[in-house]
């Protein structure tokens, strides 16, 4: 009835674990209402020290369904005492029946059968869902938590001793808190971190003086760094990979003289917290990239010249690639590149998407000045289901920022009751994203059936997401019978989504039945607040929550709350800035433009926010309270006419 310890079993004995790397390890089980305990070691009765050591990577999986429960996916210590000091517990799983939160318990640490624990001077980090699951025998000190789905889970909060926990765990108590821990690499702290020099003793005391936080390899001196703590700094053999379309897979790849070729080289030899270093230039098959682009260690980043200067290419129709995936990955980022040229046909019966890129099982993945551009989806076989054929997200955590998703196109031919498109340009399955300065332009779901097609720029299906400050513009779920679609601009299911300051505006426009700008099904809840929602035949659909201070041509809570029922005034219908004397943007979202003039127009959309939004980063003359729409409290938003006033001077 049970499997336990995937990389170590223990019984009823003492030891030392020191210095040492689990990874990969797996306890699995395929029979029905099995247990599975110990991903990483599983360790019953005895006594056991763990020091220096790392648990990375770890699962606990329960694949027979039925009542089958997964514990610990990193460590499992069933009874017993035992100390756990400096050690990292990152991005390990426990995956139960169906990967049921009831059925899965304990994705870093699990305490079993009133085991005792002492934890001192430990990160726990970007487990899949619970951090640790502890009992009134664990005291955990020193120490940070973050980025689990849940830190701390049946662990009396007086047990927790000047700690760092996201979830608040015991805050302004014996010394606990919540701060930005502000990772570098594989869980080293920047030097802004929240953690530095919030322990109760001091590094020499703890024996840490001769470790470091720190990326430069600086000791720790004074009072004691909360976490983890390495030996020294990132090994320089795969601190960085450097790559150009110049170099050669056969250099060493570690500066920018002697460069890797592909990409595909750089992350098959990265390790956690590898910075590859990308430079401008067309990354495709012709330059022997193998698709799709794998990055999976915790940590990694890929830093490309730009998002028009490092080109991530797949060869397009009809040669079908996915692009890119990031998989079980903990705080990695891509940055400074485009996506695109991804093409797959989807067989009849099977579910496919993230054509430009899948996001699976990440924590705290950062997407930056990235574009996800001209990815397609096919079908014309019947039960078929397409989710996302930019991007698709998958019960992961995301910061997404100053990007473009456009011109991508899941499309379905196949007649009947015979399947169903999911967002066009970005799929997401639980989790949670925060979308800030991104424009969601061109996408497109299309289907020829009776089953539909639902978001064509943004499918948000379950979970909590934030949106803030994004063009959402001329995206379109279209058919041929007449069928009605759902949420050309945004379709928001079972989940809790929040607009503010954002742009929704000519959605639908190819849709025979008229486009929506944002629709909400099922449960959770959508609120709109300082936002443009205009010219989608259909502006908001299902939304149960008043909008607030926004402009929305339908006339939803019109003279209400602050919101208006009057033309935004867009200089054009490209970028959707808003007409103004006293100075708008022209020809560039966010940046990259220039500024031009309205002869006689003022938009009714400027300085009509929320009176007690901030509006610091609108640039002068702002009229000091903030615009609608997605350029609000932005160097982009249009500014107030006039700026003339009165000069005291005093001597």
């Amino acid at each position: 009835n049970y499997t336990c310890g995937g990389g170590i079993f223990a019984s009823n004995t003492y030891g030392i674990v020191s210095n040492c790397w689990f990874e990969q390890n797996k306890a699995r089980t395929v029979a029905a209402s099995k247990y599975d305990q110990g991903g990483g070691m599983y360790a019953r009765g005895g006594t056991w020290l763990f020091r220096d050591t790392v648990f990375y990577f770890n699962m606990t999986d329960s694949a027979g369904g039925g009542s089958s429960y997964a514990f610990g996916g990193g460590l499992c210590l069933d009874s017993g005492t035992h100390r756990v000091k400096n050690c990292l517990l990152a991005q390990n799983y426990s995956k139960g029946a169906s990967d049921a939160t009831n059925y899965s318990s304990g994705d870093g640490i699990m305490l079993l059968n009133n085991a005792t624990l002492y934890m001192d001077n430990s990160t726990i980090v970007g487990n899949k869902g619970e951090g640790i699951r502890g009992n009134g025998n664990t005291t955990v000190s020193n120490s940070l938590l973050w980025a689990n789905f849940d830190d701390a889970v049946n662990l009396p909060p007086s047990r927790l001793k000047y700690c760092n926990v996201e979830d608040r765990d015991n805050i302004g108590v014996d010394g606990c808190i919540s701060r930005e821990p502000a990772f570098e690499r594989f869980f080293y702290l920047s030097p802004t971190s929240g953690c530095l020099n919030a322990g109760n003793v001091t590094a020499e005391s703890a024996g840490l003086s001769a470790y470091t936080v720190h990326t430069d390899g600086t000791p720790d001196t004074g009072l004691l760094d909360l976490g983890y703590h390495h030996r020294s700094a990132p090994d320089v053999r795969w601190s960085d990979f450097y790559v150009a379309t110049s170099g050669s897979d056969a250099n060493s790849g570690t500066n920018a003289a002697q460069p890797f070729k592909t990409l595909t080289k750089a992350l098959a030899v990265s390790r956690p917290g590898t910075y590859v270093h990308v430079a401008a230039g067309i990354y495709a098959t012709n330059t022997t990239e193998t698709f799709p682009i794998v990055l999976t260690h915790g940590g990694v980043r890929v830093i490309g010249a730009g998002r028009t200067a490092t080109i991530i290419k797949a060869p397009g129709n009809p040669v079908q690639r996915y692009v890119m995936r990031v998989e079980n990955s903990a705080f990695g980022r891509l940055e400074g590149m485009r996506i695109a040229g991804g093409y797959i046909v989807c067989p009849a019966g099977v579910t496919l998407g993230g054509i430009g890129l899948t996001v699976s099982n990440a924590i705290g993945l950062q997407m930056y000045s990235c574009e996800i551009v001209s990815n397609r989806q096919a079908s014309a076989n019947i039960n078929t289901y397409v989710y996302g054929a930019g991007i698709r997200s998958m019960m992961s955590s995301v910061d997404m920022r100053d990007c473009v998703v456009n011109t991508n196109v899941s499309y379905q031919t196949a007649g009947g009751w015979s399947g169903v498109n999911y967002g066009g340009g970005l799929y997401v399955s639980g989790g949670e994203w925060t979308i800030s300065k991104t424009v969601f332009a061109r996408n497109e779901g299309f289907v020829n059936n009776n089953q539909g097609s639902f978001g064509a720029g943004i499918c948000l299906d379950g979970g909590i997401h934030s949106l803030a400050n994004n063009v959402i513009v001329r995206n379109n779920t279209t058919s041929a019978n007449g069928v009605p679609h759902q949420g050309d601009g945004i379709y928001v299911n079972n989940a809790s989504v929040s607009l503010f300051n954002c742009t929704v505006a000519d959605n639908g426009p190819k849709n025979p039945q008229g486009g929506q700008g944002v629709r909400h099904n099922g449960t959770g809840s959508t609120t709109i607040t300082n936002c443009i929602v205009w010219n989608n035949t259909d502006d908001l659909v299902g939304i149960s929550t008043p909008p607030a201070y926004s402009s929305i041509q339908d006339g939803d809570n019109n003279n209400t709350n602050g919101c208006i029922m009057v033309d935004p005034m867009f200089v054009d219908t490209t970028y959707y800035h808003e007409k103004s004397i006293g100075g708008h943007y022209v020809n560039g979202y966010f940046s990259g433009g220039t500024w031009g003039f309205a002869a006689t127009e003022l938009s009714p959309c400027i300085d009509t926010g929320h009176p007690l939004s901030p509006y610091s980063r609108e640039l002068q003359p702002n009229g000091r309270q903030v615009n609608m729409g997605a350029y609000g409290n932005t160097p982009a938003a249009s500014k107030t006419p006039g700026g003339s006033g009165t000069i005291f001077m005093f001597q």
